[in-house]
C-alpha cells in the first residue's frame, strides 16, 4: 500500500466480500495475503470448485440435502444449474487442464492454518456446500 498515509487508509483493516466469482476470487486473496492485510473475509455464494462433478475430492449427490419430497423437482432444478454453470466457468480458463489449482478453485488449497478469519455465505439448497472441507467452514444454524 504505497501512499496509504495520504489518504488515511489502514492496511490492517480490510475486509473483502464478493459474490459468485467475485467470491472466489477474494477467497483466493486470501489464500495468497501472507502478510495478514486482509482482516476478513466475506465471500457470498462463491465458485469455490469448478472442477467436473465426477472428478472432484469428495462425493456430491442429491441425497446429502434435506429436501421435503413435494420441493424437491425445484432443488433439483437448481443444484443442476450449479453443475451447468461449472461447466460455463471452466470455460473461462482455456488451455487449463488442472482447475484444481488452490487459486482457481480454493477447495483445494492443502493448507487453511494460516487462513483469515472468513464468513461463507451460502444457500441452503446450494451446490457448493458439500465441497468444503471441514477445515474450511464451520457451518452455522440459523
Amino acid at each position: 500500500m504505497t501512499h496509504q498515509n495520504k489518504i488515511g487508509f489502514n492496511d490492517t483493516q480490510i475486509y473483502m466480500t464478493g459474490d459468485s466469482a467475485g467470491g472466489e476470487l477474494y477467497a483466493a486473496c486470501g489464500l495468497t495475503d501472507n502478510k495478514h492485510q486482509i482482516r476478513h473475509l466475506f465471500p457470498m455464494y462463491a465458485a469455490i470448485d469448478i472442477t467436473d462433478t465426477s472428478k472432484t475430492i469428495y462425493h456430491w449427490q442429491y441425497s446429502d440435502y434435506d429436501m421435503d419430497p413435494t420441493d424437491e423437482p425445484f432443488i433439483h432444478a437448481r443444484l443442476n444449474k450449479f453443475i451447468y454453470v461449472n461447466n460455463v466457468i471452466r470455460l473461462l480458463y482455456p488451455g487449463i487442464e488442472n482447475v484444481e489449482n488452490p487459486l482457481i478453485s480454493p477447495v483445494y488449497s492443502h493448507d487453511f492454518s494460516k487462513f483469515l478469519d472468513i464468513t461463507i455465505i451460502e444457500a441452503e439448497f446450494n451446490y457448493y456446500l458439500q465441497s468444503m472441507p471441514k477445515n474450511y467452514v464451520r457451518p452455522v444454524k440459523m
